[in-house]
């Protein structure tokens, strides 16, 4: 992944929390 994607994840746990963080993961797995 490239760097800009870690920072958004860095942002989604602190605001949406580790179970979104597990969904995102899936839905980039797909792609």
């Amino acid at each position: 992944m490239p760097g800009g994607n870690s920072e958004m994840f860095v942002l989604f746990s602190n605001s949406r929390g580790r179970e979104a963080i597990k969904l995102d993961l899936s839905n980039f797995m797909d792609i």
